[in-house]
């Protein structure tokens, strides 16, 4: 939406494992009843509790999809837990997630400016590929980034919080974004 409203202001667009708006818009728009009960669990400190017997516990839950935190050491491993029992499922979470359709839908109403570079990454694992959902979704990802005449989808090898994964690659595409550009 920024872009949309503000092109003079901005330079080129990375996205980084996200979700075009057309591959949201046929879902329902509904939070999982877990996650509506964090807040309440952290309030009554059932999370701390749980954190107490377990301390990995919490955090454990998206070590695999975060390349099991080894860009972390262990003074920011700690920072982790602490924001998951403080701030994991808070009410800016849950309104998030109850915000996703509608996003979605202004999103997909306002194209990328053509003019602008965009450039998409997408984190895939060895055979995605075979997956049937996978094809459409690539299709999905290609559509909305080539909405712009600059516009580039790349696969980066990694699993969701691709930056955790190939920081490397994802600085070397953002670095071709600007070669050329004064």
């Amino acid at each position: 939406m920024f872009t949309a409203n503000y092109a003079n202001d901005v330079q080129g667009v990375v996205l980084l494992d996200c979700t075009s708006p057309e591959t949201m818009l046929p879902y329902k728009n509904s939070v999982p009843l877990l996650n509506r009960l964090f807040p309440a669990m952290r309030a009554v400190g059932f999370l701390r509790l749980i954190s107490a017997i377990n301390p990995d516990i919490l955090s454990n839950q998206s070590k695999g999809t975060r390349n099991d935190f080894i860009m972390l050491d262990e003074y920011h491993r700690t920072l982790d837990k602490i924001f998951v029992l403080q701030k994991y499922q808070d009410t800016m979470m849950i309104k998030e997630q109850e915000m996703r359709l509608i996003n979605a839908k202004v999103i997909a109403e306002n194209p990328f400016p053509p003019d602008i570079p965009v450039s998409m990454i997408v984190a895939v694992q060895p055979g995605d590929e075979n997956h049937p959902q996978y094809q459409d979704f690539m299709e999905r990802q290609a559509a909305w980034v080539n909405q712009s005449e600059k516009g580039r989808l790349y696969t980066l090898t990694g699993r969701h919080y691709i930056h955790h994964y190939a920081p490397d690659d994802i600085c070397d595409i953002i670095i071709s974004m600007t070669q050329g550009q004064e």
